[in-house]
């Protein structure tokens, strides 16, 4: 008795934690903002992240194949 007793109050916080981190991790994404638009051009990202940049710099995003 004393065994599964203590194999039930396991699965109970065992569950009782995986409800937990669900509830938590659906919270937490929906407060993060969305990627920006397509719309928006390389050039206006960068001044974005970076306002040391000009608005009109010549960077662009590129993927790791692209730049080797």
């Amino acid at each position: 008795m004393n065994k599964k007793l203590i194999a039930i109050i396991s699965v109970i916080i065992i569950l009782c934690g995986a409800v937990a981190g669900l509830w938590y991790n659906r919270q937490h994404s929906a407060e993060q903002p969305k990627t920006p638009s397509t719309n928006v051009s390389d050039a206006s990202k960068f001044k974005s992240e970076y306002p040391r940049v000009a608005a009109n710099n010549r960077f662009v995003y590129a993927s790791d194949e692209e730049v080797l």
